[in-house]
């Protein structure tokens, strides 16, 4: 039987949808499995993940699309249980970026990248909150989704920013848009908080969604004051 078919073989008979490179290593040499994964590959029996990490997958016979057998969403996830780390999916979609959030339990960073179709993992703990740890920042234990509160959201966005490492750099089209509104009787001036939720936004660091929620209670919080 050929080393191929083999693998094929030994791919077959692991239950769930996810193959680590560990699972058929010891099928022949080094450049041997990864002439074989190739071949698998092109068939459209498995699709890469990440460096030794393959989904199982099948082609359309019609259309020859090969589609994974589940959502990055549950295979990264069964990803990590391969590997002996607990995590779980944000049940929170994007509507900015198309990444999966995957919730690790732990403050364990991962390094580890995972991606499927365009579409990439993006991992939430401890660690991915905020680096000072007396920030106001804090996110949904399971989702990762951002908890947004109704007060102190000066700080609570600048503690954000300083999280992800975002910054806002004033360009020339900010001054253009700027210079437009008062020509038309419009002094409108987004100060440096409403500034820096669109420079996350644009960074893709929060939603669309997370974006309005805090722009919203910034700017009611203003009113109050």
């Amino acid at each position: 039987m050929k080393l191929e078919d083999r693998m094929q073989a030994a791919i077959n008979g692991i239950q769930g949808n996810v193959i680590l490179r560990t699972d058929v290593a010891k099928l022949g040499g080094h450049s041997q499995v990864s002439v074989g994964l190739d071949q698998l590959m092109r068939k459209g029996l498995i699709v890469r993940m990440g460096i030794g990490i393959y989904a199982k997958a099948s082609r359309n016979p019609l259309t020859g699309v090969i589609t994974p057998t589940a959502d990055l969403e549950t295979l990264a996830v069964e990803v990590f249980r391969r590997l002996g780390i607990s995590a779980s999916a944000g049940t929170e979609r994007s509507t900015v970026s198309k990444d999966a959030k995957i919730w690790v339990k732990g403050s364990r960073r991962i390094r580890r990248k995972l991606s499927l179709g365009g579409r990439s993992v993006v991992y939430v703990n401890e660690l991915s909150s905020p680096r000072n740890a007396n920030s106001s920042v804090r996110r949904h234990p399971k989702t990762g989704a951002l908890i947004i509160p109704t007060s102190g959201l000066r700080r609570y966005v600048m503690d954000l920013a300083d999280s992800c490492q975002v910054a806002y750099t004033r360009t020339y089209a900010d001054e253009w848009a700027e210079n437009v509104s008062r020509l038309s009787g419009d002094d409108v001036r987004t100060d440096v908080i409403e500034s820096l939720v669109i420079a996350l936004k644009k960074q893709k660091k929060v939603t669309g969604l997370e974006a309005v929620h805090l722009l919203t209670n910034y700017l009611r919080e203003k009113q109050r004051v």
